[in-house]
């Protein structure tokens, strides 16, 4: 029978049918759209007799299908099969999403396919799954997260039938450009191989360990690593746990003085190591402030007593790399947890290359479009422009998605608790029994001001007021309630990539080059924030406009907000 109609709704495409037919090579007609949302996909034949639902028709392009094994190579794989179509639904629901990539990523670490050793549905039913979750999906994908999942769905989404390619897929890579690096820890017997790695890997051994040592020395100075004496095995024990070590909150004079005693490789130096501060509670293991340097006072084979502490491999290669101009590091699976902990390491040290042709920082069209202009501006102000050459200047002017006063915005719930958060700087300009206005809320009086040994506000105590008029406060303030609900979010401002408006004839750009382009500032955000799409445009009250560029996936990674620049506000680096 062929297949002579295929409908279904525009919000319900069933993603797992079409790719499954496509990669089976079973011909569909195009599709006819139908308005009702609850209709079912559906298939009529030329006979007249029809199927419908999403598995029903998944499973017909199983059977049909000329590739081996698609629904299962006998009852019992089909049986298995028809259990992950059960299974795929629950990658819709939002609460248990999570839980079902865990399970699913475990199931794929020693296994190519979901059933047996071919492709099947169940392949197709899960990839369609996690692809209809849209931005979550992708959010997930560049976590390295699921690496087994990833691997399998990427692969799904490639791989195409009959088809054979030796080519390695590198991220970023072009052609003519590509700079790789041999692996500085050979193992097993040397052979040539290895001798070549170690010959073109001298600077490993001498050249930066200077300028790794000061980096270590500003990484200290900047609050991003600090010395721990924790005896090594219960520093394991920490870091899988999640437990913060005694001496991470030490201050920098101690850091900086037990740094000192690694260095001469004192008695007390060598109790001591290095670690990054960057994450305890990150669910990258990787990232919970790993080691940077360790004692080692047994003279070098090449440079005998010279040094007294080396560094570690994690801390070593994201900067020689970026000093060598290495593109990508290919490095065995083994490390692929530690990419998180690779790139951020660059960052902390203020080394990591441009995002890519669509930094926010550049003027190029990506780059200014997720920056907050919207393409409809762009095109308005290019046609608004004489057609002369002139020197031209724009400011963004955002459209407003998500504003409380632009009525398509909705609604949004609002909770009101005993307990509220205010701005810091808020707090500090405060006077006890002044009586400022809690914005969207009402008046409250403020009894009491309660600060540290150090002086600084530590508590506001007050009354609710609600009856007084808002026009004879000074202060309006912004608040949150004190509740779990609250997201943390990424404020990140940017700045101009050089210090003057023109270069002049001959001026070396790199003698202009703006050392502080980006800021990022850590916040806390109302719980509806939970729901911001990315390229989403919002106002943050009293901050400004912002693009989302990073929607909420979890509690433990923040949102991140781009400021839109309107031409009044002073650039972020000074």
């Amino acid at each position: 029978m062929e297949i002579k109609q295929l409908s279904f709704a525009a919000d319900r495409p069933p993603l797992s049918v079409l790719a499954a037919a496509k990669v089976a090579a079973v011909l569909l007609p195009t599709p006819t759209i139908v308005t009702d949302s609850s209709s079912p996909p559906t298939i009529i034949f030329s006979n007249g007799m029809k199927l419908q639902g999403t598995y029903v028709l998944l499973r017909y392009i199983g059977r049909v299908a000329g590739l081996p094994n698609f629904y299962g190579k006998d009852a019992f794989q089909s049986s298995q099969i028809d259990e992950w179509l059960e299974y795929s639904s629950i990658l819709s629901s939002g609460s248990e999403f999570e839980n079902a990539c865990t399970y699913i990523d475990s199931y794929l670490e020693k296994r190519t396919f979901l059933v047996g050793y071919y492709l099947s549905i169940a392949d197709m039913a899960i990839w369609s799954g996690l692809a209809a979750t849209g931005q979550r999906w992708e959010s997930l994908r560049k976590s390295q997260k699921y690496p087994s999942l990833v691997v399998n769905r990427d692969m799904s989404e490639k791989g195409k039938v009959g088809s054979k390619t030796s080519e390695v897929d590198l991220p970023d890579a072009e052609i003519g450009k590509v700079y790789l690096r041999f692996a500085p820890e050979p193992s097993g017997f040397l052979h040539i191989g290895h001798a070549k790695a170690a010959l073109l890997n001298q600077y490993f051994a001498q050249d930066y360990f200077d300028k790794l040592m000061e980096k270590a020395d500003e990484l200290i100075r900047q609050g991003k690593a600090y010395v721990d004496d924790t005896p090594r095995e219960q520093m394991q024990k920490e870091r899988m746990d999640g437990i913060e070590s005694k001496c991470r909150n030490n201050s920098v004079e101690e850091s900086l003085k037990l740094w000192k005693e690694m260095i001469k490789g004192s008695e007390r130096g060598l109790q001591c190591c290095l670690r990054g501060k960057l994450d305890m509670q990150d669910p990258n293991k990787s990232l919970r402030d790993p080691v940077y340097y360790r004692c080692n006072p047994v003279p070098h084979h090449r440079i005998g007593s010279k040094y007294n502490v080396y560094p570690t491999y994690d801390f070593a290669c994201p900067y020689v790399d970026a000093i060598e101009g290495i593109s990508h590091a290919l490095r065995s699976s083994e490390y692929h947890d530690r990419n998180a902990q690779y790139h951020r390491i660059q960052e902390d040290l203020g080394c990591r290359k441009v995002d890519g042709w669509d930094d926010p920082r550049f003027p190029t069209v990506q780059g200014i479009v997720r920056r907050g202009l919207k393409v409809e501006a762009l095109v308005q102000f290019i046609l608004e422009q004489e057609a002369k050459f002139r020197f031209i200047s724009f400011v963004y002017l955002p459209h407003l998605q998500i504003h409380k006063k632009y009525e398509g915005a909705g609604e949004k719930a609002t909770t009101y608790t005993k307990r509220i958060w205010i701005d810091y700087d808020d707090a500090n300009s405060i006077s006890e029994n002044e009586e400022v206005t809690l914005m969207d809320w009402g008046n409250a009086i403020v009894k009491e001001i309660v600060k540290d040994e150090s002086g600084k506000v530590t508590q506001l105590i007050g009354v609710l007021h609600l009856d007084g008029s808002v026009k004879t406060t000074k202060l309006k303030l912004t608040w949150l309630p004190e509740i779990a609900e609250l997201v943390n979010i990424l404020l990140v401002e940017f700045d101009y990539l050089i210090t003057k408006k023109k270069l002049e004839e001959g001026e070396n750009f790199l003698d202009v080059l703006n050392p502080g382009t980006k800021r990022e500032t850590a916040a806390l955000g109302d719980s509806n924030m939970r729901n911001l799409k990315r390229g989403e445009i919002l106002q943050l009250e009293r901050k400004g406009y912002f693009r989302c560029d990073v929607p909420f996936i979890r509690p433990s990674k923040p949102i991140v907000l781009f400021a839109i620049p309107d031409g009044r506000q002073a650039t972020s680096s000074k």
